[in-house]
């Protein structure tokens, strides 16, 4: 029988590896009041991380309204890692009428506040835009997550082995990829690919199958290589996750006999 060999990720005194996954937890509410009532009940289980998606943030282009909201976050949530993220309309985040630029800039102001354990960044911008945050977070000792998202189809091995190559091209720590079956054959390409990636890579991977038919990836990913599980607080962010409650069952339960 085959070992397979798992990226590890430091943070702090705690390390994770999809044999120890992170369990994170999505913020989405538009209002600080409304995120601090949303983490009340994430607060209640047992989550590893929380990722802010501020994209939902009605008042993103604040940064003193965005800083009040990391801080408050780290406060009311000390135990949890904090992933700052910004998902663009066009990878099924919020329209909020930012410029890349402008997106690059709320992260940086992000990293420099001393409240955020990890940011995103998608890796569809530019070179230039992925070195800065890089540049940054490496400054801040914070890890950076590049991330690729399609709502329509799970593109062919190839094309998914050009974005996981990159991100660990451009020093990523971790390259999260969520993608659309329309067949279930296609989660299980992405499953195979999972295993190929931990083989060969030296990088975090974290990937999922969407919706109804990508359940199965959500649920057992970790055994194929996945250090990320994406679970559903008071809403979630994305098709087919989970609460965070029966996310952790489950993931408890598969790593007992694993």
């Amino acid at each position: 029988m085959t070992n397979h060999r798992y990226q590890t990720l430091q943070l702090g005194n705690k390390s994770y590896s999809a044999s120890q996954p992170m369990v994170c937890v999505p913020l989405t509410e538009t209002t600080s009041e409304g995120l601090a009532v949303e983490l009340e009940a994430i607060n209640a289980a047992r989550a590893d991380a929380i990722e802010w998606r501020a994209d939902h943030f009605e008042d993103l282009k604040n940064k003193k309204a965005v800083a009040r909201v990391l801080q408050m976050l780290k406060q009311h949530a000390p135990e949890c890692l904090l992933l700052f993220t910004i998902r663009s309309a066009q990878e099924g985040g919020a329209e909020r009428h930012l410029t890349d630029k402008e997106t690059v800039e709320i992260i940086s102001g992000a990293v420099h506040s001393g409240n955020t354990d990890m940011v995103d960044i998608e890796g569809r911008m530019s070179s230039e835009h992925v070195a800065f945050v890089r540049q940054i977070t490496r400054e801040h000792g914070v890890k950076l997550l590049i991330s690729h998202h399609d709502f329509s189809k799970t593109p062919d091995t190839m094309e998914m082995n050009r974005w996981v190559e990159a991100a660990e091209k451009d020093e990523a720590d971790i390259v999260k990829l969520a993608v659309m079956p329309n067949h279930k054959s296609d989660v299980l390409a992405l499953l195979g690919a999972l295993v190929e990636w931990n083989d060969r890579l030296n990088i975090c991977t974290a990937a999922m199958s969407m919706g109804s038919e990508g359940l199965a990836s959500r649920l057992v990913g970790h055994s194929f290589g996945s250090m990320m599980v994406f679970a559903s607080g008071k809403k979630s962010s994305a098709p087919g996750q989970i609460p965070l409650e029966e996310a952790r069952l489950v993931v408890d339960i598969v790593n007992k006999y694993s």
